[in-house]
């Protein structure tokens, strides 16, 4: 038979027996060599607490790393250990090659906006030019086309009738004038007339007839050559009037397009200058770098010319390395390990008593806010026995605490007001399963099962099988002195 809870008392179960033992007192059992201590069955209080082992940490923390693309000489850094307030600078690197960027990235941006403007302009110009030469080209084609109209249906079918009606005037004549020299010469036959009459008669016809002819060759001429030639001349007149105002309208177009892409061009590459004056500036802005929240300045070590150590002043921070952790000391945390035999007796909001090595004689007081999931095994215990990580928020405010502080948590898992009958956990011992107590009766001891309930590190409530007041044995007493045993 072996004591029960043994196995899940801690070793101050030891000193705590040396108190319960004192508060018990001893009698002799069968006198001479068996004797055994005794404890007298009572009612109390019982609390039942966890007593678990870590460290303290800050509830809020944020590491500080140099937000710069580039390498950046440390010129200025807060002393480790120093507090600090939200805003304060921690941290200053040499802004010189910054600002000259920013110097050049302004004037290179200055200077792309007047290539803008001036393209703009220029763009405005094309436009309005383009405009002119467009209607300039419409304004040719309507007269060229109106003069090909003024021909074709006006001044061209006009002048075709006027020589018409010149060459029917001229025939018509030619023709009364041959009839009239015809009658004249049968007078002249008759002897009627004269010769010379008849020879003028015959120059007048002549006359006549050569009026006819050139009156009938102007409008052949005019209606076989001059009217067609005229007409295709002011026709092709109109189609290149046409085709000027088309490669008028596609070079304005083609000069308005490379003046428009040049505009755009400018324009993106004055938007790229401002996003990399912006970036240069916001660089220009990190060079300083500012407490986000109040805390204790805590340098962090890393590996300079050499050696493992703490920044200073000249050092030369690389893009994203840490330089310095903020932990905010006004909201502490306790983190703790918690064996997987108590896990059952920690909750959520259960409260918890917190003493610190640095501060002795101070207890915190917290609660349980973060019980964790996942088990994990400690390399010093041999037994491979598991643990579970719990946080714990400390209410209490103390500004000696610092994160890494050796913190020794005792959470409350119960406290029963009520009075119970309770006994010691080492005055019960188990045997096939079952719970026994060792009661001393007149004749030595009975050996007695219980029904146990709820346990402490020292104390254990007893359900059924004692009554208050009984004695019982804190040792095992010897087989001699043993009498009968008693179910429940």
């Amino acid at each position: 038979m072996r004591p029960v809870f043994r196995s899940r008392v801690f070793l101050v179960v030891a000193a705590a027996g040396v108190v319960v033992t004192a508060a018990c007192f001893v009698l002799r059992a069968g006198g001479g060599a068996n004797e055994s201590p005794l404890y007298t069955v009572r009612r109390q209080a019982l609390e039942v607490v966890v007593n678990a082992l870590g460290e303290l940490d800050s509830e809020k923390a944020v590491t500080i790393a140099s937000e710069l693309r580039e390498e950046a000489k440390i010129v200025g850094l807060v002393d480790d250990g120093a507090r600090v307030k939200a805003g304060n600078v921690v941290v200053r690197f040499d802004a010189a090659p910054f600002e000259e960027r920013v110097n050049l990235l302004n004037s290179k941006v200055n200077q792309y906006s007047a290539l803008v403007a001036a393209t703009q302009q220029a763009l405005e110009w094309e436009k309005l030019q383009g405009e002119r030469e467009i209607d300039t080209a419409k304004v040719d084609r309507e007269i060229a086309l109106l003069d090909l109209q003024k021909v074709e249906s006006g001044d061209g079918p006009l002048e075709l009738s006027r020589l018409e009606g010149l060459t029917l005037d001229a025939r018509k004549k030619h023709e009364e004038f041959s009839a009239y020299l015809k009658d004249l010469r049968g007078l002249a036959q008759k002897g009627f007339v004269n010769a010379t009459e008849v020879d003028q008669a015959m120059q007048e016809a002549g006359k006549y007839e050569k009026t006819y002819q050139n009156a009938r060759q102007q409008y052949e001429s005019y209606k076989t050559y001059v009217l067609p030639s005229l007409l295709n001349s002011l026709r092709a007149k109109a189609e290149r009037a046409r085709m000027l105002m088309e490669q008028s309208t596609k070079a304005a177009g083609l000069k308005i397009g490379k003046v428009g892409a040049e505009l755009e061009q400018s324009r993106r590459e004055l938007d790229n200058q401002r996003e990399l004056l912006q970036a240069a500036r916001t660089q220009l802005d990190k060079a300083v770098v500012r407490a986000p929240q109040a805390g204790l300045v805590v340098l962090r070590e890393s590996f300079q010319s050499g050696e493992f150590r703490k920044p200073r002043i000249g050092d030369k921070a690389l893009p994203s390395q840490p330089l310095l952790f903020l932990p905010d000391i006004s909201g502490m945390i306790a983190r703790v390990l918690v064996r997987e035999v108590d896990l059952g007796k920690v909750a959520l909001k259960k409260a918890v008593v917190i003493t610190v090595d640095a501060c002795p004689g101070v207890d915190l007081r917290g609660s349980v806010s973060f019980v964790g999931v996942l088990a994990e095994r400690r390399q010093e215990v041999r037994d491979g026995e598991k643990y579970f990580k719990v946080t714990i928020a400390i209410t209490t405010r103390d500004d000696r605490l610092r994160p890494g502080m050796t913190a020794r948590a005792r959470i409350i898992s119960a406290a029963d007001t009520e009075r119970l009958l309770v006994v010691p956990v080492h005055a019960v011992f188990e045997r096939d399963g079952r719970s026994y107590c060792f009661v001393r009766t007149p004749g030595g001891f009975e050996m007695r099962e219980v029904s146990l309930g709820m346990p402490n590190d020292q104390m254990v409530q007893v359900r059924k099988g004692l009554s208050e007041g009984e004695q019982i044995s804190l040792a095992r007493p010897k087989p001699d002195v043993i009498g009968l045993t008693r179910p429940l």
